[in-house]
């Protein structure tokens, strides 16, 4: 998840490649800098799943949330929206509906990151996937940056035996999805995905099972 000033399981290699663990997950608190290696749980795997449409940011519209969040922040009186609670949200009936979904989304994903983390230290990876649903389903909801095509494959995964949850990965507006499926499902699951996204779509995916190791350094 990728967040307002925090970070969980993120995209910043640097990162990843300096403190990835094997058989554990990176948090990073982008404001701080602290970063916590949070075991992963051992009968669990994830799946990429690329959607087949390239990411449209050039389009504007990654600009476009980057500016309405900012502006979210302006409306609540904060520098950024992590300083900001769903309680908070709850409480301000004056924001434009636009805003407050932008505000949602991003409050809503911080949030789940400091949840995510205590689940995954309780090994609870069924809390973990229903997490990765409700982000997934947030992205759709309130930020806008998902696809008909991401949200197939998230549909597509969810009927799959041993899954636990499914969500976009990285900025969204096309690329991929990640799913969390018990880890003696995942490459059968990966080929299943496959046939079914190509025969609704005629888009090719090759879906790949990850494996949690060790950082490049």
């Amino acid at each position: 998840m990728t967040v307002s000033n925090v970070t969980f399981l993120i995209d910043s290699h640097q990162v990843i490649a300096l403190f990835g663990q094997a058989n554990h997950a990176v948090f990073f608190d982008c404001r701080s800098e602290d970063i916590l290696r949070v075991p992963f749980p051992l009968g669990l795997a994830l799946i990429v799943a690329e959607s087949g449409k390239e990411r449209a940011l050039t389009s504007g519209e990654y600009n476009l949330r980057r500016e309405e969040t900012h502006a979210a922040a302006r409306a609540l009186g904060v520098p950024a929206l992590r300083d900001v609670t769903s309680a908070d949200l709850e409480r301000r009936s004056d924001l434009p509906d636009l805003i407050r979904r932008r505000a949602a989304h991003v409050v809503g994903e911080n949030e789940r990151v400091w949840r995510a983390v205590k689940l995954l230290e309780a090994g609870d990876g069924i809390g973990f996937g229903r997490l990765m649903n409700e982000s997934h389903e947030s992205s759709r909801q309130n930020f806008d940056n998902s696809t008909p095509e991401l949200d197939l494959l998230v549909s597509s995964a969810a009927k799959l035996p041993g899954v636990l949850g499914a969500r976009l990965t990285g900025a969204g507006f096309g690329g991929a999805i990640v799913v969390l499926c018990e880890r003696s499902e995942a490459q059968s699951n990966a080929t299943e995905l496959s046939q079914r996204y190509f025969a609704a779509t005629r888009l090719p995916t090759l879906p790949f099972v990850c494996r949690v190791a060790d950082g490049a350094v």
